[in-house]
């Protein structure tokens, strides 16, 4: 029997709109033979074919036996979807167990307390299997749930582990925490499961392993024999074959049994059969020992054979399961061998039957017992390998850490050396800063460049004398004297003992021999000059100058006016220079000159304090340059006929140029726009006033993360409307623009620093007096980024460049130091300057800088090592925490984060802990609360967090995730909660003040499990979730009631299982890591719906995605 679909199921068409009055018609399976359908349970009302649905697009009950083929189709007859076979091959094993439908002989059913069971009866009805017997056996049971009690024997899965019930009335024993309850019957093996010592799986080769050792995480059994140890494939087939011996001595006993009930006629050869039938349990439970050295034996013995635990442990349970049937088999043949004891006056003739078949059973139960021999022998000597290869792991263990202790030595040492070498270093640094050895003149800065202090000496080579620094200057060291007169003074010239003895003018005109003139001393101070002859001084600046005649000034070109000199300059016409794209004038024959031609010109060329004229003589257009054309103004211009150049190039090496147009009007920009001076800069650089108008520029060969500040008002008051430019040249550094104390303000409201990345421009405008408003501009219409994918094979993470009109780059060079082992998780910053992996190796998150050309130098790990394996983690909204969900307590974890230095100290843990293993977290929009999601109920929890650490925990919703928790989100808004996880796989609660409000709307029928990843647009209008049924990424509208409408699946679905899913800053793609090559995909989204799917990366992830995020580039 099969009921087809959900009770009154709902179907819409590709408009999402429910599928009025359609239809769905019915075959045999692969056939175009109709099939009929019953609208009762009891197939006694049948239905019309094909069914019609309801004005509402639900479907009536519909019930038939096997399997069918049906077709979806709307009411005008066009088909929507054909399903064949739809039926008992479906997911969905076994329907609830309904008083009035009558069952046959091993039907299977969910009785109300969640287990399954097996009909053993035709004709069963109105017997409830929980509490009827003879009716129904136990089959096995569902997920564990709290509030079911277990029977013993009773399967359930728990957190991914299959466990079995070790004693009757099992209520609310956690089967992770109570092994007195429960034991685990892992059976193919998985990298996500933490496996205990003696723990039993199936490797990906088929080979039944033992686990060698405790907290055996991700190390693939056939690649790891350190960690595993198999079961050969002749102990496996051993196994096999005892259980088939012990299957056949078994049915051998059961013949016997009934042989002698029908035949008792001897009591002699009745207690033959007797004895033949203990010998049959005999074999039997040597089989069981056998069946314990490999799972598969277990599995194909469970109904028939008792399997020992001493080599299968893993697999115990389940084997002694099969060992009670077995058990019970012999127990039944004994039990009737007794009875045939009893009628033995009866059955004499039928004497020579049960002989026969009481030496079958013989033969069988010793072929068991062989085939027993040789499992448990193989079985030794697998375990004798095992024992070898632990012994081996711990010589080698004891290797590594006395290697370990000799790096340890090595570095200390290396590590004092490095400090006497400083410290030597250090102290001849600071005895050359202070003498400074022989030099011909006086140095204006130390051997380091640093400037010079007080007291530094040198040599001078060039007067024969040493020097001091004052703190201001240079002096010559001389000897001190306190008492020398001039008698004692000797062996001076006459004249000069003369001058010293009567210091007067007179005398020293005698002392000294190459004077001019005659008369006093004449001092600075307002000389009296007796009809001076001056010569012609080179250089001097001529004030007030009375009473000079024009005649007597040579090369004055008539600039002289009223006898007062009031400028002087020599001009001269030079020869013709023809325009081009650098004009040199150091080489024109006057310092007037005409430029003929209308070749553009960028540039010109002339010596420090050169000073001209150019004429134009024609229309001659200029380019503005920073230091070659520098036009007064900032422009660029065109030059009319006449118009003339005064050009002058200063101190600083600027060519300065103004423009004095012959019609006499002012130069104004070209029309292409307002040109900005260019002020190139390659170190950390503050602003100043002068500033106001410019382009900061940061070049392509500085490739060094540079910091420009603008200071605060306070300091420098740039006017009101100041225009900044901030350029990173394509190929620099990354580029931090700040503010000291003023807002820097970006057009979507955020503030703070803002990080460029190369080949961005920001324009920066001063809005209030202390409030800058920043924006970006790009010279195309696409948008730009990055996406990174974390995965379980190195180098676990990968990252492109990615295009909005392109689609993936090529694929960043791998970071030089890679992270440690699998990627679980990854995040950009919110700024999009590092990049974070969470993983399963040692400190188990590996943190790097990132810009627009890929992965810089590894961050150092934090101080205070995570506790385990980083399943998620989430950036606080302003970039400065990192908050991460793990496996081992406390489970969460957070730190202070810089982009400068990384972790900070650890936070304390939070006072009350999680229930269990972290496995998804996220912090809301303004960092107040943290929302995580584990495994152990209640499933998830919410944290008050703050810049100081963790708060107070939020009280548990009163309605709890239903089951283990997966992924953790809150909606943009910060008013909603979503958990993934189990059934229905993704819910949501409204959150308020810091508590968990009423559950919202769960998901119309989610066509999926449990949730891994949750994503929203960044309006928070509609819900990603990624999921490992297809069609893997899945969209809901979204609102403050919960989840909406679902929007139509991709056109082009991904590849395999959704692991993580994302959005793009700019709203207009969403990403999906997933489990199959190519490992990443994208589309479009109109806003509405998803679009075209992109073109996969041309080099591609290299193993399973499990998480994918994007930024874009500044």
């Amino acid at each position: 029997m099969a009921r087809f679909g959900q009770v009154e199921a709902q179907y819409f068409d590709d408009a999402g709109d429910p599928l009025s009055s359609g239809t769905i018609t019915f075959y045999e399976t692969g056939t175009t033979t109709l099939k009929t359908t019953y609208a009762d349970i009891n197939y006694t009302v049948p239905n019309t074919n094909p069914v019609v649905l309801s004005a509402a697009g639900r479907q009536p009950a519909i019930f038939f036996d096997g399997v069918a083929r049906a077709i979806l189709a709307t009411s005008g007859g066009t088909q929507v979807v054909v399903s064949d076979p739809v039926g008992e091959t479906s997911t969905n094993f076994g329907d609830a167990w309904v008083a009035t439908k009558i069952y046959g002989a091993d039907a299977v059913v969910i009785g109300s307390d969640g287990v399954y069971y097996r009909s053993l009866a035709a004709g069963n009805q109105n017997q409830n299997p929980t509490s009827t017997s003879g009716y129904w056996t136990l089959l096995y049971s569902i997920e564990y749930s709290v509030g079911i009690t277990y029977a013993e024997g009773a399967n359930v899965t728990y957190l991914g582990i299959l466990y079995q019930s070790l004693q009757s009335s099992n209520l609310n024993n956690t089967p992770s925490s109570a092994s007195a309850y429960w034991v685990p019957i892992n059976l193919a093996w998985r990298n996500s499961v933490t496996y205990a010592l003696h723990q039993n799986v199936v490797g990906s080769n088929g080979i039944f392993y033992t686990s060698l050792q405790a907290s055996n995480l991700n190390k693939e059994p056939s690649a790891n024999p350190s960690y595993w140890v198999g079961t050969s494939a002749a102990a496996a087939a051993s196994a096999t074959a005892a259980a088939t011996s012990a299957t056949a001595a078994a049915t051998s006993a059961t013949a016997s049994a009934t042989s002698a009930t029908a035949a008792a006629a001897s009591a002699t050869t009745a207690t033959t059969q007797a004895t033949a039938a203990t010998a049959a349990k005999t074999a039997a439970e040597t089989a069981k020992t056998a069946a314990e050295t490999a799972k598969t034996a277990a599995e194909t013995a469970e109904t028939n054979a008792e399997t020992a635990e001493t080599n299968a442990a893993g697999s115990a349970t389940a084997a002694a399961s099969s060992a009670t049937s077995a058990a019970s088999s012999a127990t039944t043949a004994t039990t009737q061998a007794t009875t045939a004891t009893t009628q033995a006056t009866t059955a004499t003739t039928q004497a020579g039957i049960a002989t026969t078949k009481a030496g079958e059973a013989a033969t069988s139960a010793t072929n068991a017992a062989t085939s027993a021999t040789t499992a448990t022998t193989q079985a030794t000597t697998a375990t004798t390998q095992a024992t070898t290869a632990t012994t081996k792991a711990g010589e080698a263990a004891t290797s590594a850490t006395a290697a370990a202790g000799s790096a340890t030595a090595a570095a200390g040492s290396a590590t004092a050396a490095a400090g006497s070498a400083t410290s030597a270093a250090g102290s001849l640094d600071t005895f050359t800063d202070q003498y400074q050895g022989a030099q011909s003149g006086d140095p204006a800065t130390d051997p380091d460049g640093d400037a010079q202090v007080a007291g530094n000496l040198y040599f001078n080579t060039t007067t024969d004398a040493m020097k001091v620094y004052t703190g201001s200057a240079w002096s010559a060291v001389a000897p001190t004297a306190t008492s020398v007169t001039l008698s004692q003074i000797s062996d001076l010239n006459a004249n000069l003992d003369a001058f010293l003895a009567t210091p007067s003018s007179a005398n020293l005109s005698t002392a000294v021999s190459d004077e001019t003139g005659t008369g006093a001393l004449v001092f600075a101070t307002s000389p009296t000059l007796v009809t001076p002859a001056l010569g012609t001084p080179a250089s001097g600046t001529l004030t007030n100058a009375t009473g000079l005649p024009a005649a007597g000034v040579v090369g004055t070109a008539a600039i002289l006016g009223a006898n007062t000199f009031t400028a002087l300059q020599t001009q001269s016409v030079g020869a013709d220079i023809a325009s081009a794209t650098a004009v040199d004038l150091t080489a024109a024959t006057g310092n007037v000159v005409v430029i003929t031609g209308t070749t553009t010109s960028t540039s010109l060329t002339m010596t420090k304090g050169q000073q001209m004229i150019l004429i134009a003589a024609a229309a001659w257009p200029l380019t503005f340059h920073a230091t070659t054309m520098n036009i007064v103004g900032g422009v660029s211009y065109t030059c009319a006929a006449g118009d003339r150049l005064y050009v002058v190039k200063d101190d600083d090496d600027v060519i300065r140029v103004s423009v004095n147009k012959q019609d006499g009007t002012a130069v104004v920009a070209a029309a292409s726009g307002v040109s900005y001076e260019q002020l190139s800069k390659s170190a950390d650089y503050t602003l100043v006033i002068g500033d106001a108008g410019k382009q900061i520029f940061h070049p392509s060969s500085d490739t060094t993360k540079r910091t420009w500040t603008i200071p605060a008002n306070s300091s420098v008051a740039f006017d009101i409307g100041t225009v900044v430019l901030f350029v990173n040249e394509p190929g620099a550094g990354l580029l931090e623009i700040g503010i000291t104390s003023d807002t820097l303000s970006a057009l979507n409201g955020s503030t703070g620093s803002l990080f460029v990345t190369g080949g961005n421009v920001i324009n920066a405008l001063k809005v209030t007096a202390t409030k800058w408003l920043v924006w970006s501009e790009s010279s195309t219409a696409s948008s730009g980024g990055q996406v990174a994918i974390a995965h379980t094979t190195s180098p676990y993470v990968t990252a492109y460049p990615f295009d909005s009109a392109t689609g993936f780059g090529t694929k960043f060079t791998n970071p030089t130091s890679l992270p440690r082992s699998t990627g679980n998780a990854v995040k950009f910053s919110p700024n999009g300057t590092e990049i974070a992996i969470g993983t399963d190796g040692t400190q188990y998150m590996d943190t790097y800088p990132f810009s627009s050309i890929g992965f810089g130098t590894k961050y150092s790990d934090p101080g205070s090592a995570i506790a385990g394996n980083v399943y998620d983690f989430a950036f606080s909204p302003d970039g400065d925490q990192i908050w991460m969900a793990h496996s081992s307590s406390p489970y969460v974890s957070g730190y202070p984060w810089s982009n400068a230095s990384g972790f900070g100290t650890k936070y304390s843990n939070p006072s009350s802990l999680p229930a269990g293993n972290g496995k998804g977290v996220d912090v809301n929009s303004d960092a107040s609360y943290l929302v995580l999601a584990h495994a152990t109920s209640p499933y998830a929890s919410i944290y008050a967090i703050s810049g100081s650490g963790f708060g107070s925990k939020s009280a548990d919703p009163s309605s709890l995730p239903g089951g283990a928790g997966k992924s953790a989100a809150f909606s943009p808004a910060g008013t909603e909660v979503i958990i993934g996880g189990a059934h229905p796989y993704a819910e949501a609660w409204a959150f308020s003040g810091g508590a968990w409000g009423a559950q919202l709307t769960d998901p119309p029928n989610p066509p999926f499990t449990g949730v891994e990843s949750i994503a929203f647009t960044n309006a928070g209008d509609y819900i990603f979730v990624a999921h490992a049924w297809s069609p893997y990424v899945s969209c809901f509208a979204w609102s403050a009631s919960g989840f909406g409408t679902k929007v139509a699946n991709p056109g082009t679905l991904a590849a395999g299982g959704g692991e993580g899913v994302d959005m793009s800053t700019t709203g207009n793609e969403i990403f999906l890591a997933h489990s199959t090559s190519p490992y990443v995909s994208a589309w479009k989204w109109t806003g509405s719906a998803f679009g075209t799917k992109y073109a996969d990366p041309s080099t591609t992830p290299t193993g399973t995605a499990h998480q994918v995020s994007y930024t874009t580039a500044a």
